[in-house]
């Protein structure tokens, strides 16, 4: 989608309003936690396809059979 007319607004940083009514100390904590979080969702996950394997065969296989 980037490039094309309409979806300029891709190729800019994410921005973020936040309006707080709590002391300055208090609402930086919070950001920092935020920015965390968000980071973390952020990141590519890289999964172990062998894992993901055994995970789902686990999961499909009827209780009968265990």
């Amino acid at each position: 989608m980037r490039g094309k007319p309409g979806y300029e607004h891709l190729n800019e940083p994410l921005h973020i309003l936040v309006e707080g009514e709590l002391p300055v100390e208090i609402v930086d904590a919070r950001l920092m936690q935020a920015r965390e979080i968000l980071e973390d969702l952020l990141r590519p996950v890289v999964i172990n396809l062998f894992l993901l394997c055994i995970y789902l065969a686990w999961k499909l296989t009827p209780s009968s059979c265990i």
